[in-house]
């Protein structure tokens, strides 16, 4: 759900105004830390039962592989929500950025001249996170496949 920001009035902007949305861009910059960490951490044990499982031995022989199959199929799932999320939360703290602090002289004077990056660090993070368990999804469709066909047998 994207994130609707009123219209720029071209009103000046208060001192008390200007307070209340860096607090409120202090907060989102550490909703959005905190969702990226907690997010890194989940992803971390995603994989670590995925690569795990290539040590497992179950009878039938594709009972693993189609273990892996769903985890890196709930690993896409997980990515696209984190990635919704933290698009949700930059849009804020852009809004924030553009309508209230720009105004400020002291964090105009800070600001890169594109400022517009804020948000850099998820536009590069998350979609590895696509590439990675939608080539992990691929590895294990095939290794399922093999593995029904009698071709190939994974684990120990």
């Amino acid at each position: 759900m994207a994130v609707k920001p009123r219209k720029q009035t071209g009103k000046l902007v208060t001192l008390a105004e200007l307070s209340r949305a860096w607090e409120y861009h202090k907060n989102a910059d550490q909703v959005l830390g905190a969702r990226m960490s907690y997010g890194m951490i989940a992803q971390s044990m995603f994989l670590l039962s995925y690569v795990t499982l290539y040590l497992v031995t179950a009878e039938p022989i594709w009972l693993p592989t189609a273990v892996q199959l769903g985890i890196a199929s709930f690993g896409i799932w997980y990515t696209a929500r984190q990635n919704a999320m933290a698009e949700e939360e930059i849009a804020r703290m852009r809004f924030l950025r553009k309508e209230y602090l720009s105004k400020d002289r002291i964090f105009a004077g800070h600001l890169p001249n594109d400022h517009s990056r804020c948000g850099i660090t998820t536009s590069r993070l998350i979609p590895g996170f696509f590439v990675l368990w939608g080539g992990l999804a691929v590895l294990a469709s095939v290794l399922m496949a093999l593995e029904v066909l009698g071709y190939a047998k994974t684990g120990t």
